[in-house]
Formats: structure tokens, sequence, C-alpha cells
């Protein structure tokens, strides 16, 4: 016990340094990410809810714009699987289950979606039907922003996914990753979107969780080689723009893929999930520290809720290509897609200071104080249902 208590400031001394030196480089990762999700979403608003402004960009075509527009689509696939991977490097070690995290996460995001939509519904000139009000009261349940309401259902996973990882050896996980692997990568190359067999992300996300715990665990010298994590990264990137010139290519000549550049546009695309581990291992051997990025990375939950609202980008992201249209055409529109992400980025990074420094303390007490009452009932319903069984 006395060899325990002599080593525990060593040990929080060394968990601080090492966030002091290693963390900026995976933080600063993070930014690249959520900027990459929200040019996506502004390359998915041009090409989806734009209306008469629109711009088919999952057609085959030999306009380079509208191709690199669709590549350029890709980089939210690209970003939330940066975020995951990140995510899972660190969840693998976790050895607390911290659910009130989840809690406040949940009441950030109801709180952000309830307040725009009273801004909209009482001063913006747009009509709200019932079924876009009850969305907007219940964000999570309705999914308005996927990626947060399937990573807070995932982090309830985790607790589980680490006991099975404590009790099963190299051995027996290599072979469920070679297992998964196979299976991601049939239905990578052969299924559609809507295909019976689609893998949904938390069952996919369970899937990446796995592999990236066999390289933490197992491959010890891949956490600090950048030579490793550049060669996959490059053999990611170079494998998906290669397979999105080859489909736009077959494209122009086969009626049947004639409309398929956007086909593997998903968190389950290989590549993609290749660059993503290979960019973690890249940043992890960045060895700086910057409150700065720290700060801004901190706010990447904010900015993707805030960016992604369901009302904003439903009706007023289209607005910024109406008015760029009849204003000033479409001849520039890639470096006008970059301008508008710039903007929305900068804009949301902004917003979510403010609700840090305001809104947010006054949420964390709340979530603080319902928290135990919350945990009270659940043990209540519980020992219910025990009586019953």
């Amino acid at each position: 016990m006395e060899k325990t208590v002599q080593n525990l400031p060593d040990r929080q001394t060394d968990r601080q340094t090492d966030r002091q030196t290693r963390k900026s480089g995976v933080e600063l990762l993070k930014i690249l990410a959520i900027f990459l999700v929200v040019l996506s979403h502004v390359v998915q608003t041009l090409h989806e809810n734009a209306g008469e402004y629109s711009i088919d960009i999952n057609e085959a075509t030999v306009n380079i714009k509208h191709l690199i527009l669709a590549i350029l689509r890709h980089s939210g696939s690209f970003g939330n699987s940066i975020f995951f991977v990140c995510s899972a490097w660190f969840l693998v070690d976790m050895k607390q289950f911290r659910p009130k995290k989840i809690f406040r996460m949940w009441l950030k995001v109801w709180t952000i979606s309830l307040f725009v939509l009273v801004c909209v519904y009482f001063f913006g000139d747009v009509h709200l039907g019932g079924s876009m009000i009850v969305k907007c009261i219940l964000p999570t349940i309705f999914d308005n922003t996927w990626y947060i309401s399937g990573y807070m259902i995932f982090c309830l996973v985790v607790p589980l996914l680490n006991i099975i990882l404590d009790r099963i050896d190299q051995k027996i996980l290599l072979s469920i990753n070679l297992v998964t692997l196979i299976l991601s990568a049939i239905k990578f190359v052969v299924m559609q979107e809507a295909s019976p067999f689609q893998i949904n992300n938390l069952v996919l996300w369970c899937i990446i969780y796995f592999w990236i715990a066999y390289l933490k665990r197992y491959v010890p010298k891949l956490q600090h080689s950048i030579r490793y994590g550049i060669v996959l990264t490059l053999f990611g990137f170079v494998g998906f723009v290669g397979m999105t010139l080859a489909v736009n290519y077959l494209g122009l000549r086969m009626d049947y893929l004639s409309k398929s550049l956007l086909r593997w546009n998903g968190n389950y695309n290989l590549f993609i999930i290749l660059m993503a581990i290979g960019s973690l291992l890249i940043a992890n051997c960045m060895t700086f520290h910057s409150n700065l990025i720290n700060k801004i990375s901190g706010l990447s939950l904010l900015i993707y809720v805030i960016h992604e609202n369901l009302l904003l980008r439903q009706f007023y992201r289209p607005m910024l290509f109406r008015w760029l249209y009849q204003t000033y055409g479409y001849n520039h529109i890639v470096a006008w897609v970059f301008v508008f992400s710039v903007l929305i980025f900068c804009a949301s990074i902004l917003i979510s200071i403010v609700f840090q420094k305001t809104v947010e303390k006054g949420l964390n007490k709340i979530a603080d104080k319902c928290y135990p009452h919350m945990v009270s009932f659940g043990e209540k319903v519980v020992i219910s249902i025990e009586k019953i069984l």
C-alpha cells in the first residue's frame, strides 16, 4: 500500500506530461476532421438541398469541378472516421465508465436544438411543420446529428467491448479481425448502400474498435511510427482517389455506373478508414503542446451540432447557393465551397465559445444535480424487473 501511495504522484505527473507533449498533435487532427465534416456538409447542401440550384455530383462527368466536388463530398466520411479512430485509440485503455459524460453530451445537443427551434419559430421567415418541430425537440431520437447519437450509444457499449478484449488473447482477436476485415471488404466492394446486408454504424464501429485495439495492444511499434502512418495514409488516399476516377471513367461508358460516384461515400469505405488510421499514427508522433489547439479541439462537439443543426441545414444553408448562383454563378464553385466552409466553420467556433462560456456551465450544473436521481431511478427499475422475473 505504501509503495502505491508513493507512486501515485509519479503516475499523475506522467499523465500530465503525456497530455502536454503528445495530445496536441491528435487534437490538431480533430480540428482538421471537423473542418472536413463541415466541408462535406456544404457540398451535400449543393448536391441535395439547393433545389433548382443543385449540382448532381453523383453522375459521371467530364466536368473537372463536379468531379472535385464528388471527391470533397467524401471528406465527411474521412472526418467521421478520424474522430472515431482517435476516440477508440484512447477508449481501449479506459478503466472507468463515465455515463455522466454521455448525459452532459445529450443535454448540450438538446439545448442547442431547442434554442435554434425557438429562434427560427419566432423570428425566422420559414414555415415549420409539426414533424419538423418534433424532430427538433427530440434531436437524438430522430437522428438529426447521426454521429453524435450513434457515438453516445457506442460509449454505452465500450465497457462490454473492453471486457471482451481483456478476456481474449492475441490469437483470437487477430482471428476476429481477419474475419471482419474480409466481410467488410466484401461489403465495401460488392454491396450497395441500400443492400439488405448493410452494416450499420454501431456494428461497423465495434469492428473498427477491435482493429484499433489490436494495433495498440499488440503492435506497439506502430504507436510512434510516422513512416507507417504516412504509408497507410498515402495507400488509402491513392486507393480512394483512384477508385473514384476509375468509377467516373467507367460511368461515362456504362449505364450501370453512370450514377455511382458517391456509391462508396460511407464510413465503411476501407480506403478512408486506412487514411484515418494512418493520420492518427502521424498525429500521434507530433510531440508538441498548444493551448489554443486543445481549446478549439474541445469545441468539436459543439461545432458539429451547431453547423449541422436540422433547421440551419434544411432552410438557411441552401440560401447561400441560391444567392451565389443568382449573383455570381457557379464558375468558381469549388472555391466558393471552400469559402462557405471556412465561414461556417469560423462562425461555429465563435458561437461554440460563447455557448461554452455561458450556457454550458449552467448545463453541467444541472447535469450534476439530475444525474444521481437518474441513477437512483434506474436502479429501482432494475430491482423491479428482477422481482418480476
